[in-house]
């Protein structure tokens, strides 16, 4: 017998949890599932962490090396263009990411620092790809945004 609920007999057979109850509502789910590896999404942030501040520190550092080549006259398509490139080189790692938080969707098992590595190294072609792909888009879209504005101020057509 328990005492007041708790410390009760749980090798008792009963009815438990039944195969055919219905699915709770997304938003339900989502809060359950983020409540219950809160935890493992900070530890695959932290490590995710690690690439992103080696990325700012790079473009940083290329900042420091455009500025000590131009001087005082260092160009706008050197800040817009050159100093993000180091940006691609975070793509990969987000295929570790990728993996992880969809384990955890799907509810199924991941080891967030040996799945985070190893679907790096699985797919990080792919994903560089990808880092490159945006930021050719990134480039195309802010000559496309430059130009509408030029052509705009000029002729109220645009």
């Amino acid at each position: 017998m328990a005492f007041l609920g708790i410390f009760g007999n749980y090798d008792k057979p009963g009815p438990g949890v039944s195969k055919d109850e219905p699915q709770k509502a997304a938003p339900v789910r989502f809060f359950e599932i983020f409540a219950r590896k809160f935890t493992k999404l900070i530890q695959a942030n932290l490590i995710f962490a690690i690439p992103v501040t080696v990325a700012i520190g790079l473009m940083f550092l290329v900042l420091v090396v455009l500025s000590r080549v131009f001087g005082d006259y260092l160009p706008q398509y050197a800040l817009m263009y050159i100093v993000p490139l180091p940006v691609i080189l975070v793509a990969p790692f987000q295929a570790g990411m990728t993996y992880i938080t969809r384990n955890f969707v799907r509810e199924e098992h991941a080891f967030v620092w040996s799945d985070f590595w190893t679907s790096v190294k699985n797919n990080w072609k792919l994903f560089l790809l990808n880092g490159f792909l945006t930021y050719l888009v990134y480039v195309l879209l802010s000559f496309s945004i430059m130009y509408y504005y030029a052509e705009a101020s000029t002729q109220p057509f645009f």
